[in-house]
Parts: structure tokens; sequence; C-alpha cells
């Protein structure tokens, strides 16, 4: 995929990534942890519900973050390309 940017080899992964991945994978687990309550070896409706709305909100929230990092940067590509055109 970064090839599409001109950057070949590895990309060096930042902090803040990071910290995104750990945050979300500690909120699925907790998440998941609501599926083992249960009564009488059945799910009731309420955890149901409760499990299906956290996780929904958990991946809004991903998806959310994933688009506004993409947005900063394309702007920090354009605005790049636009410096080094000046140069030129």
């Amino acid at each position: 995929m970064w090839e599409l940017f001109g950057e070949k080899g590895e990309k060096k992964v930042e902090y803040i990534e990071l910290i995104y991945d750990l945050i979300f994978v500690y909120l699925l687990g907790r998440s998941n942890e609501l599926l083992f309550h249960m009564q009488g070896g059945f799910f009731t409706f309420q955890t149901y519900v409760t499990f299906l709305y956290s996780t929904l909100v958990i991946l809004q929230v991903l998806v959310q973050v994933l688009f506004t990092m993409i947005q900063q940067l394309r702007n920090v590509i354009v605005t790049l390309k636009l410096m080094t055109k000046s140069l030129v």
C-alpha cells in the first residue's frame, strides 16, 4: 500500500497508533466479557443488546479515528507536494 505514496520498505509505526490499537483491543475484550454472563446456559436479551450496542459503538469510534488519521495524512502529503513544487 505504501508504494502508492512512493515509499518503499518498512513503515515505522507511531506510538499513537500503538496506543489506539491497545485501547481498541482492550475495549473489544471488555465487551466480549458480556458474553460470559449466561443464565441457564443462554444469553439474556439485555446482555445481547448491550454487547451488540457496545461493539457497534467501539467499531464506529475506530472507523472515525481511522478516517480522521487518513484525512490528516492526505493533508500532509498535499502540503509536502506543494512545498516541494515551490522549491523547484
